[in-house]
């Protein structure tokens, strides 16, 4: 699992009218409205584009400014203070040119830059979702390529793993998770798969959107996957799969789901590297090997309902 897909970078681009921008940042801000976006763009803190006619188009990069400059303001920050963070996070560059850069740390062994290029992206407002998606997915990808072609050796793959391992846990100090949906997931590679970063990401991914997710990790043991499934009346069972070859595990946790009550089994989830391979003809309800498209698939199947903190075996399964 993980993936910055093409499709995703190209959402991403999609402009909407500043009407359907405000009905979806009212979600989580109510008090934001088409006169308070004028105000922000009046004083230089925003900048959507035009068309011929004159009517304002916002991106997804400038829907994500907006919840950073309203964060800003429940924090009683004063306009002055929101303008210099975006001076910073305007000078950071790009997604891509930060990945560029940590890629760049992690060829030349300099774990501590690494670290800290993409700590100031979460700590100048750079969403937790585009940290992982859109910077660390694309350089984990492309230090994987110089790997696989000589130009670096495993050490530096394994010092990139180790950063991103980290920095999935300390960047979250910069942004609150959702509020708990009351939804719960396991996630587990399969037996005798050690990669489990990707599946990391996914479950840190989730867990930023609401999730409860009980992350098992690399060579789980299909029977403990089913078991803390059941046990904590999962709704979604995430697996990662590396080799074509682990379809007999794929097929054992099918096997298993399918002794528990239709109301009670979880979704089946299936990504990693062999994710099609292994998956064929097998009943699942996702396969996938992008981190972006399993979070489109998890907000449509899984829109957010009451909270409800989970509570081991006793949590209610919302169906």
């Amino acid at each position: 699992m993980g993936g910055a897909s093409a499709n995703g970078r190209r959402e991403r681009a999609t402009a909407i009218g500043i009407g359907e921008a405000v009905e979806r940042l009212r979600q989580e801000f109510p008090d934001v409205s088409i006169s308070s976006l004028r105000f922000l763009e009046r004083e230089g803190l925003l900048g959507p584009r035009r068309t011929a006619g004159g009517h304002r188009l916002f991106t997804e990069d400038d829907l994500d400014r907006i919840r950073l400059i309203k964060r800003q303001q429940q924090q009683h920050r004063s306009l002055a203070e929101i303008r210099e963070l975006l001076a910073r996070r305007d000078a950071i560059g790009s997604p891509a040119e930060i990945s560029a850069r940590f890629v760049q740390a992690i060829v030349a062994r300099r774990a501590r830059e690494a670290h800290a290029i993409i700590d100031e992206a979460g700590e100048v407002g750079v969403p937790y979702r585009t940290i992982c998606l859109n910077i660390l997915t694309p350089a984990l990808v492309e230090i994987g390529e110089l790997w696989a072609r000589g130009v670096i050796d495993v050490a530096h793959e394994h010092l990139a793993s180790a950063v991103v391992r980290d920095l999935l846990a300390s960047l979250r100090r910069y942004e609150p998770p959702a509020p708990p949906t009351g939804r719960v997931a396991v996630a587990a590679c399969a037996a005798y798969q050690r990669h489990e970063l990707g599946l990391r990401m996914v479950a840190a991914l989730l867990e930023q959107e609401g999730w409860y997710v009980h992350y098992l990790g690399a060579d789980t043991p299909a029977p403990s996957a089913v078991l803390m499934a059941r046990e904590n009346a999962a709704d979604m069972l995430l697996v990662s799969v590396g080799e074509p070859a682990e379809r007999a595990y794929l097929e054992a946790i099918v096997a298993a789901l399918q002794q528990l009550p239709a109301e009670r089994r979880p979704r089946l989830v299936v990504g990693g590297r062999a994710a099609y391979a292994a998956s064929t003809g097998l009943p699942v309800d996702l396969v996938t090997a992008s981190a972006e498209e399993l979070l489109r698939w998890v907000a449509t199947l899984f829109p957010p309902g009451v909270p409800s903190p989970p509570d081991g075996a006793t949590l209610a399964r919302a169906t």
